[in-house]
């Protein structure tokens, strides 16, 4: 039946995860992360830190972002694809094979893994024994860690993925917001008047904003109390980066080094995340 087979393909897929974080954990050395780390990061052309400003006052997060910029490239494609998604735990988001949001990704795929991010961390986690050798390989692999859908209501639905926690956000309890990283989302939902800075704190690190916040879906308000936003960066380095960190440092504090800066991403493993 209908259930039987999510919770298959839920199970199907923690023994892929599983299988992944059994790799090579201590494979990548604390200073090979924070030099691929930064290369990565540090040398995004497409980024659009030269295109946003953002408001340091409190009541809002963004002062301005370039539109024209936002609609090219990765960023137009990225939009393409967020409309697809059902923010909503417990609701399938219907993005298997064959569907527009399954081809969407497929469109915002073929230009990620041409670019700077991609095309630099991808020898360097070949040569840990950590990806494919080949492009196609390592998109396919890309594709599994960022779309593969999974359920986060115990198999109730195909409701999420890395890509919909990470930079889109979730909520779930009738009140909280889970995942929530991506400043492109944060921007639209604030320019459309469905996210509410309620607190900013400026951190030492440039373009990194530590917010709390509240996301209106379809008449409802749900909350955030802090969640870190690092604004500008291309989808594509934060795909690069989100990739390297889960294949590196998984279920763990990820040392990256980004802008002169020691940061830490945090890696879960399907069925822990809850940040």
């Amino acid at each position: 039946n209908d259930k039987g087979t999510k919770m298959k393909g839920f199970k199907q897929i923690i023994l892929v995860v599983s299988a992944i974080f059994s790799l090579g954990y201590g494979q990548v050395s604390d200073e090979e992360l924070f030099d691929i780390s930064s290369a990565l990061w540090d040398g995004d052309d497409n980024s659009m830190k030269d295109a946003v400003t953002y408001s340091e006052d409190g009541f809002r997060l963004f002062q301005s972002v370039d539109e024209n910029r936002l609609s090219q490239g990765t960023y137009g494609r990225f939009q393409d694809l967020m409309v697809f998604y059902e923010p909503e735990i417990g609701i399938a988001d219907n993005c298997g094979t064959g569907t527009s949001c399954y081809a969407a990704q497929e469109a915002l795929l073929d230009l990620i893994m041409t670019s700077h991010p991609i095309t630099t961390v991808h020898p360097f986690l070949a040569s840990k024994g950590l990806a494919s050798s080949s492009i196609s390989g390592f998109r396919n692999e890309i594709r599994q860690y960022f779309f593969q859908e999974f359920s986060r209501s115990g198999g109730q639905a195909l409701d999420s993925s890395g890509f919909e926690h990470t930079l889109l956000g979730e909520v779930r309890n009738g009140d909280e917001i889970t995942g929530f990283h991506g400043w492109i989302q944060a921007y639209i939902l604030e320019r459309d008047g469905d996210f509410q800075l309620n607190s900013y704190d400026q951190t030492c690190q440039p373009d990194v904003a530590r917010t709390g916040f509240s996301w209106d879906v379809r008449g409802s308000t749900y909350t955030k109390s802090v969640s870190s936003i690092s604004i500008g960066n291309s989808v594509e380095a934060e795909i690069a980066l989100y990739t390297l960190c889960f294949l590196a440092r998984p279920n763990a504090s990820c040392r990256v080094m980004l802008e002169g800066n020691n940061r830490a991403v945090q890696t879960y493993k399907i069925g822990r995340a809850s940040c």
